[in-house]
């Protein structure tokens, strides 16, 4: 894994230091490793809260044993599974338009084809407890659309983004899933085989969170704002 890489790792799982401060950082310091060599001072001016600058503080004094450095190589050794991959805002394959939101992820954590995510897309998502109606209507425009050229990104619940996604996978078979935790913890459990399907068939599973991430609430509409992002 290349420094630059590292560098947004160790600076994602930072506690308390979220996408929108570490986009105010990149604007100004150019790069994740630029950002690990601004001063406490300079840090604390772009608005790093205390708690972060704390933990930022104890890794420089102790990186081979803090915690930090721990999480890091078990994330590490997670991705060397097959077909998953992790890329930095500062990739050549970070998805252009996403970079675009008010806070874009620092890392994309992927299991499939990197490449999809530069493919044209269109978001099909909805309620969970949906009608039999909807359910149709959302595999039917799912179907159709892929089978015009477009991927489907969607959220791998249950309801209406199941039934994109496998609507997409019966069209040109080419389907996003933007979870709501680790790229290795699927979830609802029932769409496990369909998360499977999704890889298989070329397309890709994305998650700003690291691998073994539970489901937790405040998860969800920070999946959201990635599925519109793409």
């Amino acid at each position: 894994m290349s420094t630059h890489l590292s560098s947004w790792l160790l600076l994602s799982l930072i506690p308390h230091l979220g996408p929108a401060t570490l986009k105010r950082l990149r604007s100004i310091a150019g790069d994740g490793t630029a950002v690990l060599e601004m001063s406490d001072a300079e840090l604390a001016a772009v608005g790093v809260r205390t708690q972060s600058l704390k933990a930022l503080r104890r890794w420089r004094e102790a990186p081979a044993t803090d915690p930090l450095s721990q999480q890091m190589s078990a994330i590490k050794h997670k991705l060397q599974q097959p077909d998953c991959h992790l890329i930095s805002i500062d990739c050549p394959g970070y998805p252009r338009i996403l970079k675009e939101i008010h806070d874009p992820p620092a890392v994309l954590y992927l299991r499939g084809d990197p490449e999809v995510l530069e493919q044209l897309q269109i978001a099909i998502v909805g309620s969970r407890n949906a009608s039999a109606a909807g359910l149709d209507n959302a595999y039917e425009f799912a179907r159709q659309l892929s089978s015009s050229g477009w991927v489907a990104t969607s959220g791998l619940a249950m309801g209406i983004d199941g039934q994109a996604h496998r609507g997409a996978l019966d069209g040109m078979g080419l389907t996003i899933a933007v979870m709501a935790t680790g790229i290795d913890t699927i979830y609802p459990r029932q769409h496990r085989a369909l998360a499977e399907q999704i890889v298989a068939a070329g397309g890709v599973l994305v998650s700003e969170l690291p691998p073994a991430t539970a489901p937790r609430a405040q998860h969800f509409p920070r999946r959201n704002r990635i599925i519109s992002g793409l």
